[in-house]
């Protein structure tokens, strides 16, 4: 497509030619288009582009006014050569940002798409929607499926309102839009063995018109011959806060299955963002291991709308480093056996640890820990945890959280080599709790990073079976 002149628009502005001008004579041509190019060119032709980096899809601006739009100016152009640019497919279903309407656009032409079963029978299921602005979508003529000759399951096709013959229930046209960002790692892409959170992908979710409703993921991780080094997947989501689900990792088929709990119920319009990231083990023989995750189809998304997007969506390939220059955490949970558990009358000791940095690499910042019990003790059994070092507070924390956790946000505890660290957690009894509840705490998680490096530290945890009462 080229960009043409609209019966509708005039172009004999000042403000065009010197844009057009600056279109042909100004910018210089890349070898390759770069991931953060989004408007373009190719050389000898007037024809504008908006690229989807997140989609990888072309769009081409039919005129000034649609350009202009988007509050753009000409000097925004880049120039890239016609191979680079012929190599993106032409985006081909769009929708406004103030409606839900979904409309298939072929040159100066736009239809909107009844329902699910025209969009399947266009062979546009998957292809990805990109939305743009409204007057952007008005410089493109309404016409009907036979004059774009689409014949499509719905026996009517109305040019002006986009109504089907479903009774006015719209919902059969709502799918839940799933397009993949691209993710820049350090160090050249790169991400280090024995290092936590590591962010691998981002995806973003989107229905279309009505509420959806998604239950379950399926993630799938590739470039890894050695797959014990994937030790555990977490989710945050635009704000960074935790995305609360059940992540089960098999290594073996190198895949991970989210359950969200609850489930995440999205808005018509509403997007849900969810960062991917990785856990991964101390492997001193990776060098050449790569990795990358995907969803690799529709079925890798439980929805409660039809799933579309460009499949397979993979995110960025990452290189895998050694770990051997990092510091390394080793955690052992220490027997409370023979100890006098009773503190006073109204606290308990519930737990001691011993927090060593074996490598001699660096010195260890630990930043939180995080504690289960697999007793019988619940919230209305204890209260005002402790975390001491000796007689030294290290961190407190008022009650179980939500998930019944016990979590320590610690502000500053150093771990030196050769110099291992002992903790004690003690816990205040409730007025009401009963004396034959038990605890037998585990410790779930320890986030600690490298004073040196400063990569989050994937520890060895080593914890013990033992349970007791309160009293």
């Amino acid at each position: 497509m080229k960009l043409i002149l609209n019966k509708k628009t005039q172009w004999g502005t000042a403000v065009f030619l010197a844009g057009f001008l600056f279109l042909f004579l100004s910018t210089p041509a890349s070898a390759s288009i770069s991931s953060n190019l989004t408007q373009v060119k190719a050389k000898n032709s007037p024809a504008v582009y908006f690229l989807s980096q997140k989609n990888h899809r072309k769009k081409t601006y039919l005129n000034a006014t649609a350009y202009l739009s988007y509050g753009l100016k000409w000097s925004d152009v880049k120039t890239v050569s016609a191979t680079d640019l012929n190599s993106w497919p032409e985006a081909k279903l769009f929708k406004s940002a103030s409606a839900a309407k979904i409309y298939y656009i072929k040159g100066n032409q736009k239809v909107v798409i009844n329902n699910l079963s025209d969009l399947i029978s266009f062979g546009l299921k998957g292809e990805p929607v990109l939305t743009i602005n409204d007057l952007d979508l008005a410089q493109y003529e309404t016409v009907d499926y036979a004059t774009l000759n689409l014949s499509g399951a719905s026996s009517v096709n109305n040019v002006n309102s986009g109504s089907s013959n479903n009774g006015g229930n719209t919902s059969s046209n709502n799918v839940l839009s799933v397009t993949s960002e691209a993710v820049t790692g350090p160090n050249d892409n790169s991400v280090v063995a024995g290092t936590d959170g590591n962010l691998v992908g981002i995806f973003h979710f989107i229905p279309t018109i009505d509420t959806a409703t998604i239950t379950d993921l399926v993630l799938d991780f590739s470039g890894l011959y050695n797959s014990s080094i994937l030790k555990n997947v977490f989710l945050l989501d635009a704000n960074n806060s935790n995305i609360v689900a059940n992540v089960n990792v098999n290594p073996n088929n190198r895949r991970a299955t989210v359950h969200f709990r609850p489930a995440l119920i999205l808005g018509s319009g509403q997007e849900q963002v969810i960062k991917v990231f990785v856990n991964l083990g101390v492997c001193s023989t990776c060098t050449n291991q790569t990795l990358a995750m995907s969803l690799k189809e529709a079925a890798s998304v439980a929805a409660s709308a039809p799933v579309v997007g460009a499949w397979p969506l993979q995110n960025t390939t990452f290189k895998i480093i050694s770990g051997t220059m990092i510091g390394q955490v080793n955690v052992q949970v220490e027997s409370l056996a023979n100890l006098n558990l009773t503190v006073n009358n109204g606290s308990r000791l519930i737990a001691k640890i011993k927090i060593s940095e074996t490598s001699g690499n660096e010195d260890v910042l630990i930043k939180k820990l995080v504690f289960e019990n697999g007793g019988t003790a619940n919230k209305d059994d204890w209260q005002n945890f402790r975390l001491l070092n000796g007689n030294d507070l290290v961190s407190t924390t008022s009650t179980e959280n939500n998930d019944d956790q016990i979590v320590f946000n610690i502000n500053y505890l150093r771990v030196t080599h050769n110099t291992p660290v002992e903790l004690s957690v003690i816990a205040g009894l409730s007025a009401n709790y009963h004396p034959t509840s038990t605890y037998n705490l585990q410790l779930t998680s320890v986030i600690s990073t490298g004073n040196t490096y400063q990569f989050s530290i994937a520890p060895a945890i080593s914890n013990l079976n033992e349970t007791y009462p309160l009293n």
